[in-house]
């Protein structure tokens, strides 16, 4: 996965908003800035009472809650990425299931390099979202994928 400086404009025409600091020449730090700014528009045109904020790898290494927000600053400003290694999509839906989360949508941002088993996912009864970096032949266990080039 090379680091690309414009991949944030490519998603969006429009103002990108806040950006997460990135390590110089870190490919992950970019992408986490280019969905932190895609999460600021999301929120701000929602304004959704709660956002469950998930950093994972091979388990859900943290969980952030951010309660009745329009204002996606506070989560950009706030959260603290955690983890790192390996992907894991399924620790996502079982944290869910064991901390009986029900949402709306999910959005799930990955590099695609992973493996999954679509029986963890089929408790989910709300839209899934995967933004896919790098992978351009990932499988998905459920929902539509958006492929960031």
């Amino acid at each position: 996965m090379g680091t690309d400086d414009n991949v944030l404009g490519r998603l969006s025409d429009s103002d990108a908003g806040p950006q997460m600091p990135q390590g110089q020449g870190n490919p992950l730090g970019d992408l986490l800035g280019a969905f932190m700014g895609e999460l600021d528009k999301v929120v701000r045109t929602v304004s959704p009472d709660r956002v469950d904020l998930m950093y994972w790898d091979t388990n859900v290494a943290k969980h952030e809650v951010y309660i009745s927000t329009g204002n996606a600053k506070s989560i950009v400003d706030n959260t603290k990425p955690a983890g790192g290694g390996g992907t894991d999509p399924d620790c996502v839906p079982a944290f869910m299931r064991d901390h009986k989360i029900k949402p709306d949508a999910l959005i799930m941002l990955t590099d695609g390099f992973m493996s999954s088993n679509s029986g963890e996912w089929a408790h989910l009864s709300c839209p899934i979202l995967w933004c896919v970096i790098g992978n351009r032949n990932v499988s998905i266990p459920k929902g539509s994928v958006v492929r960031i080039e």
